[in-house]
């Protein structure tokens, strides 16, 4: 079997996350018939190795569960398969606040972080899908797109910070937005853009309106690093609106 090898040597195969319930995941290769998943620790000192999936509960605390304390409202938790270096205790999953290195239960000592789920305002996880091979993948938000919205109604006509609230900063790097513009008048724009950018005349992204009140729909990713984590936004008229939805990122594990 060839090693997917990531930009820090450490292979991955298989280990895709898959949305279970409001609480819970599983992680393996395959929905139907599932293979063996490889994924080598972190410290690059083990690979850690299941034929089956593992659950994660975030009901319940430990291995196979969270790591410490009870599943909050609003909040990104990491998901990490871990190990034993000894060799005694199979590979288990594990949720954690810390997107670094989870709290270990007894027994475990390795790690590998694989994604991150993100809980409602009523601490259930919002349904995803993610998808990808060996350590690049892709997390798309699968519920409502209500349950992402960054921006609702925005008409400031100077650039205004928005927080991207539901990405996993600063794990990833490519985040996807949908966004959808009613302008006040015909020939109206909104404009886009990271946080810090150097010249405001040069908008990362602009979309125009064809008429007044129309909706434009629109999706585009944009790039944020580790400083600039935030995007900015403005609009032609305070009578514009500009709503805005994470959809998505791109994770590199």
């Amino acid at each position: 079997m060839s090693d997917r090898i990531s930009q820090v040597g450490r292979f991955v195969e298989g280990g895709w996350m898959q949305y279970l319930t409001d609480s819970s995941l599983r992680i393996g290769t395959a929905q139907i018939n599932p293979a063996r998943s490889l994924i080598r620790d972190w410290s690059n000192e083990m690979t850690m190795v299941w034929d089956d999936f593992l659950n994660i509960d975030l009901s319940s605390s430990g291995a196979g569960g969270l790591d410490v304390g009870s599943v909050a409202a609003d909040k990104n938790y990491a998901i990490y398969i871990i190990g034993d270096l000894s060799g005694d205790n199979d590979p288990v999953g594990i949720a954690s606040l810390d997107g670094n290195e989870p709290n270990y239960p007894s027994g475990y000592d390795a790690r590998r972080r694989i994604g991150f789920v993100r809980t409602d305002g009523s601490a259930d996880i919002i349904r995803f899908e993610s998808f990808g091979e060996g350590s690049n993948r892709w997390f798309q938000f699968a519920g409502e797109k209500s349950e992402t919205q960054i921006l609702a109604g925005g008409s400031n006509t100077s650039y205004t910070q928005i927080s991207l609230t539901y990405v996993p900063l600063p794990y990833c790097r490519r985040v996807y937005i949908h966004g959808e513009y009613a302008p006040q008048a015909a020939g109206n724009s909104c404009r886009i853009q990271v946080s810090g950018s150097p010249a405001a005349t040069l908008p990362y992204r602009e979309y125009y309106g064809p008429a007044p009140s129309r909706l434009v729909s629109f999706d585009f990713d944009i790039i944020v690093g580790l400083v600039q984590t935030t995007i900015d936004y403005e609009v032609d008229a305070v009578g514009d609106s500009l709503d805005l939805y994470v959809t998505g990122y791109e994770h590199i594990l």
